[in-house]
């Protein structure tokens, strides 16, 4: 056998392929013999311990790394070469057994793993082979799953506190929560949802849905997508069988793996049960109204004829202070009769039946212009109306609307021509309605006050009128459902709004 290039002037390691491989490896590989001694020393430990061959060959560790003195790895070698024993060095990432560099980064040790080995040779006895590994792939593999790891259980944390406050909301909610499949099965249900229904979910035999919501079951059967989530009026039943009006929207749960959907609602017995009596209460008012404004006519005729009567055979014959106290009474009587009228007018708006039907707006602002033919050539009044979309209403009480917006437009007017435009934004299920004007506009602060009954902001004498106008207008867009507010400029006009729903 011939000696190896790389270790020519060590006569104990033979040239073989072998020897080769070792060249070639991608690990440290040393050899030292019974003394401790380097007898071998790759090129991977050359080039990363800065370490040649002829200068590691014949030389211990710790001559070559006194800071060894004491460590793991040369009590390992000892170990190795008297006893025979094989050991396993693995160091942290800043901690390395050997100073040993990367190549890219020369000043940044190789975090290492070191097999210490025994091997028994014929002709040099037990020698040593040290096996040095660069971990660095594996450490930071380990250090990437740890902080995955470390993640992973913070989201897990995190999701179960969700779960945790989700539920508790869902427990302590007033409204009733139930969840279930499409076929109506109910899989969880909060307390609320026992309570409403007198039923205990959660021991007894399973009930559908549609044994305590019956429309619900058409409802999905009809309806898809963000429809259902409408809140609406149902008829419950309780388990015991009563039946009670019931408010519950229903969604469909975001699931992949399953089609479930939550159902969410509330008793509205005593609710109802408030709205009938108010309802009950305010048609007693409106027929008292009715009744006390069409008694009140009757003396208040009287008064009239004979105070006309007074004033036909009086008048002059007298003085001028009984003339005067005449034409009061007069007046008086006129202003008591037209607020009586007024206020039939109103109590007949809000006692009515309302028909409902689809309404061409545009047909509706034609007639109501029509009707107001004689105030809008007295004043020179232009009215600009853009297309109208149609709306579901009382035809008769829309054009009364339009008429009482568009007449207050136009008396409520400055000294150049009154221009008025009305113009409405669709919706989905309301249109809102603008009509706009450039009269002598109101205070932001009376916003509110002018639709209450009687209320007026000028005196009679600058303006007639009995007040009641926007009061009658706000009561026809209440009856329909709607809304009704202005903003106005003192001396530059006014716009009202209101909103009407779209169809029947």
């Amino acid at each position: 056998m011939t000696d190896s290039s790389a270790l020519r002037n060590t006569p104990t390691v033979p040239l073989s392929l072998g020897g080769l491989v070792l060249e070639h490896l991608d690990c440290g590989i040393a050899l030292l013999d019974a003394t401790g001694k380097v007898c071998y020393w790759n090129k991977w430990l050359a080039q990363r311990t800065r370490i040649g061959p002829a200068d590691a060959l014949g030389r211990t560790l710790l001559e070559m790394f006194p800071e060894l003195e004491g460590s793991q790895l040369s009590f390992c070698v000892e170990d190795a070469l008297q006893v025979g024993l094989s050991s396993v060095l693995s160091q942290s990432i800043h901690k390395s057994p050997l100073p040993a560099f990367r190549l890219d980064l020369e000043s940044e040790r190789i975090p290492q793993q070191i097999q210490v080995a025994p091997i028994l040779d014929p002709g040099l006895g037990r020698i040593c082979i040290l096996s040095v590994s660069d971990v660095s792939a594996a450490l930071t593999r380990e250090t990437t799953l740890h902080r995955a790891n470390r993640e992973l259980a913070d989201k897990s944390e995190s999701l179960k506190r969700a779960q945790e406050l989700n539920r508790a909301v869902i427990e302590g909610a007033a409204e009733a929560i139930l969840v279930f499949e499409r076929d109506g099965r109910i899989c969880d249900a909060n307390p609320a949802a026992a309570e409403v229904f007198r039923y205990d979910f959660r021991t007894r035999s399973a009930k559908p849905l549609w044994d305590f919501v019956p429309a619900i079951r058409e409802m999905l059967a009809q309806e898809v997508g963000s429809r259902l989530g409408d809140m609406r009026e149902h008829l419950g039943v309780r388990g015991d069988g009563e039946r009670f009006p019931l408010e519950m929207s229903v969604h469909q749960l975001e699931i992949t793996s399953q089609e479930l959907y939550t159902a969410i609602g509330r008793d509205i017995s005593e609710r109802k049960q408030s709205e009938d009596a108010l309802q009950r209460s305010h048609a007693e008012l409106q027929q008292f109204a009715y009744a006390a404004s069409h008694d009140l006519q009757e003396p208040l005729r009287t008064i009239s004829g004979f105070t006309g009567l007074l004033r036909k055979r009086y008048h002059g014959q007298i003085d001028a202070k009984a003339d005067g106290y005449i034409d009061h009474v007069t007046q008086g009587v006129e202003r008591m009769s037209n607020l009586i009228e007024a206020l039939l007018e109103y109590s007949k708006v809000g006692s009515a039946p309302v028909e409902l039907e689809t309404v061409d707006t545009s047909s509706v602002v034609r007639e109501a212009l029509s009707n107001l033919g004689a105030a809008l050539e007295e004043s020179g009044a232009v009215v600009t109306s853009l297309p109208l979309p149609a709306v579901c209403a009382d035809r008769r009480q829309l054009v009364r609307l339009f008429q009482n917006l568009i007449g207050n437009a136009i008396k409520f007017r400055r000294d150049d021509a009154p221009r008025i435009e009305i113009r409405a934004h669709q919706g989905r299920r309301t249109h809102r309605f603008e009509i706009e004007d450039n009269g002598i506009g109101v205070d932001p602060s009376f916003a509110e006050r002018i639709f209450e009954v009687f209320q007026r902001l000028h005196l009679r004498e600058e303006y007639p009128g009995t007040g009641i106008g926007l009061s009658i207008c706000k009561r026809i867009v209440e009856r329909h459902h709607g809304e009704i507010w202005m903003t106005s400029e003192p001396g530059r006009g006014s716009c009202f709004y209101f909103t009407l729903p779209t169809g029947v």
